[in-house]
């Protein structure tokens, strides 16, 4: 499953993302049976487009409330790529578990959660 990314440029909202992801949890998927919502805070190959603040926030408080993990997809933005060390540290959001590659080792295939 999957609900808009919000970019101004395309038209989709935060209110958007976070409407579709209502009626997903609505129509096809009980929250209770979800184990964890997986997002990139900075958009790799989606043309490199950062998540709100409160895209972020908004899916923290639905992971709380609903038992199921945040997980951050860093491996693209992930050891300082954006100025800080990760990059949902600029939205001061925390995840669950974070995903790593690439500058993780230096050009070295390796990888860590």
């Amino acid at each position: 499953y999957h609900v808009p990314f919000p970019v101004q440029l395309h038209g989709v909202s935060v209110a958007d993302s976070l409407a579709a992801l209502d009626k997903l949890f609505k129509a096809d998927v009980d929250p209770a049976r979800v184990a964890a919502i997986i997002i990139e805070p900075v958009q790799g190959e989606g043309g490199f487009y950062d998540a709100p603040r409160e895209l972020l926030t908004a899916l923290r408080k639905l992971c709380d409330q609903h038992g199921m993990l945040l997980i951050a997809d860093e491996v693209q933005t992930g050891f300082a790529r954006t100025g800080k060390m990760f990059a949902m540290d600029h939205h001061e959001v925390a995840a669950d578990i974070t995903t790593m590659a690439k500058s993780l080792a230096g050009g070295f295939p390796l990888s860590a959660v």
